[in-house]
């Protein structure tokens, strides 16, 4: 089994890929829905993911297709489960499994509350391990809230989602 300092590159991917561009929803950056009515949450990570990380390209991808446009989900929701997905993703590629995590929590901040035009996002990661010892990173953001989408803009593309990802697995 890998050494448990490994859950300091593990808090430090799970928050480069979730504070990405790539964190979307329905098409935007999902930061932007929530920008406005945030000011502290706390998300535990270690609470199962909707779709449970897998080791083949195959799998993840359709995984990660299927909750990106899970029908009736609110940007609220999607910004707790991307996170646990995306940590537990983090946690398996490294090899470590979840019974080495006693506990983890995703702090997410409005650094100005007052703030009307965007505002900086601290978001920081504490994850205790079984063995008592504590690993904590953070990384601060600037976020703009999302423009407002015309009705029939969040048209799911789950089709067109799976048959790139599966172009893509064929050119490999």
């Amino acid at each position: 089994m890998p050494s448990r300092k490994m859950l300091k590159g593990v808090i430090r991917g799970f928050l480069g890929t979730y504070v990405s561009r790539n964190s979307d929803y329905n098409g935007a950056l999902l930061f932007g829905d929530v920008i406005d009515h945030l000011t502290v949450d706390e998300i535990n990570l270690t609470e199962s993911a909707p779709t449970p990380p897998s080791m083949t390209p195959e799998h993840a991808l359709i995984g990660l297709a299927r909750f990106k446009f899970q029908d009736q989900m609110t940007p609220e929701h999607a910004l707790t489960a991307l996170a646990r997905f995306k940590f537990q993703d983090q946690l398996s590629k490294s090899g470590l499994p979840l019974s080495v995590v006693r506990s983890a929590i995703l702090t997410i901040r409005k650094c100005d509350p007052s703030a009307t035009c965007g505002s900086e996002v601290l978001f920081t990661v504490r994850v205790e391990s079984d063995l008592g010892r504590v690993y904590e990173d953070g990384v601060r953001e600037f976020i703009y809230p999302n423009k407002p989408r015309p009705p029939g803009s969040d048209v799911h593309r789950l089709p067109s989602a799976l048959r790139r990802a599966f172009d893509w697995l064929r050119l490999r």
